[in-house]
């Protein structure tokens, strides 16, 4: 079955099964997070506004801005200025029905939204309270997504601005590439 979707996806041919490696799962899986993270925010709302609620605040929009992100970047056109090209859905609500018909903004109001997400994610993220942090849209990682979000947004300084926060003035925990040469 694997050489037939790898044949159909080498040919740009439409696959129409729903297996672990699709387009179709990923597709799903993506707004199944987006729904999980919209019932999330929705449920957080009822508690006080504590630093911890608020730091699970700022992870639920992280995750929502990176889901759209990485939809909006496989079956839209690229982020093109002033292009009207068609988006995705931007869910952010939870669905209270079975069938419902989202609309289907540009790309450019795909991107403002996810810019939305993004920023208020990044100023209620928090270190604090991980456990395991690596397993989580903490500070470090929220900055790394911003500066790859900016870079595909041709915002350049503020991609510059984000991978300085995550890296610092002068780099130190980079990868030794010239120790990997020949």
């Amino acid at each position: 079955i694997h050489s037939r979707l790898n044949e159909a996806m080498y040919f740009w041919e439409d696959y129409d099964q729903e297996d672990l490696d699709t387009p179709l799962n990923y597709w799903n899986a993506c707004y199944k997070g987006i729904a999980q993270v919209n019932k999330a925010l929705e449920l957080l709302s009822r508690y006080p506004k504590s630093e911890r609620v608020k730091a699970l605040y700022g992870e639920a929009f992280l995750l929502r801005a990176y889901l759209h992100f990485m939809l909006v970047n496989i079956w839209a056109e690229p982020y093109g200025g002033k292009s009207t090209n068609p988006g995705i859905p931007y869910i952010t609500k939870p669905e209270k029905n079975a069938l419902v018909d989202n609309q289907r903004g540009t790309v450019n109001e795909v991107y403002d939204k996810i810019e939305k997400d993004l920023k208020l994610g990044i100023s209620l993220v928090s270190d604090t309270y991980y456990k395991h942090p690596k397993f989580h849209f903490n500070k470090k990682a929220a900055y790394a997504f911003a500066a790859r979000f900016y870079l595909y947004y041709t915002k350049w300084a503020k991609a510059e601005e984000m991978a300085t926060e995550v890296l610092g003035d002068t780099p130190t925990n980079l990868r030794n590439w010239i120790a990997f040469q020949a």
